[in-house]
């Protein structure tokens, strides 16, 4: 087994550490980390009309994690997610100065399509974003097995996911559901059902 913590606070790069389990024999293990102080991303959230959109979800991707350390970036981490307010605007102080990989963050909003955009640190953080969310379309569909029976309860979803999207929906005793806001354009969709194997479908 294993044991990660993650470690977040405001104005801080959140980190994520981890154990093995055959480290952890000691009855009382100590240890301290060190916070780098994080950069600033900044903008606001706006719907087609340039309306502000308020409680907007803005959660993070990456950066790759290297196994072989004991510490690392854990921007991905719940701690680190952050809303729109009011007015639409936005702040993250956790940025990292520097990644060997990208991040990216993913914006979501119940009435809206979820976006994921891509930033590079430090240049991304260098300007104030503006993002621009659509309420995209419903999407319906059906749910069944090999066998052309309905399957109850599967978890459907698009992708990009990491987690931070919109929430999955349900599929009904038919195996029917409808995503309410899908992106437009190509998409892929991802169903998870207990019993039956995961399924990406474009």
């Amino acid at each position: 087994g294993k044991l990660g913590v993650v470690v977040s606070a405001e104005g801080f790069v959140p980190k994520v550490m981890g154990w093995q389990s055959y480290e952890l024999q000691d009855p009382v293990t100590s240890y301290t980390t060190r916070l780098d102080r994080g950069l600033t991303l900044a903008g606001v959230v706006q719907d087609e009309q340039g309306g502000p959109v308020a409680g907007a979800k803005i959660g993070f991707t990456g950066p790759a994690m290297d196994r072989t350390e004991r510490e690392n970036v854990a921007l991905y981490s719940r701690a680190s997610v952050i809303h729109s307010d009011a007015s639409g605007h936005f702040v993250s102080r956790q940025m990292p100065a520097y990644t060997d990989t990208d991040i990216g963050g993913v914006v979501s909003h119940p009435d809206f399509a979820a976006q994921w955009l891509p930033a590079v640190t430090p240049e991304s953080l260098r300007t104030n974003w503006v993002i621009v969310l659509t309420r995209g379309l419903p999407l319906p569909g059906r749910v069944v097995s090999a066998q052309g029976r309905p399957v109850s309860g599967a978890a459907v979803l698009v992708e990009p996911y990491y987690g931070d999207g919109n929430d999955p929906v349900k599929s009904d005793s038919a195996g029917n559901f409808t995503l309410a806001h899908a992106p437009s354009g190509p998409a892929q969709l991802e169903v998870i059902a207990t019993g039956f194997q995961w399924l990406k479908k474009n």
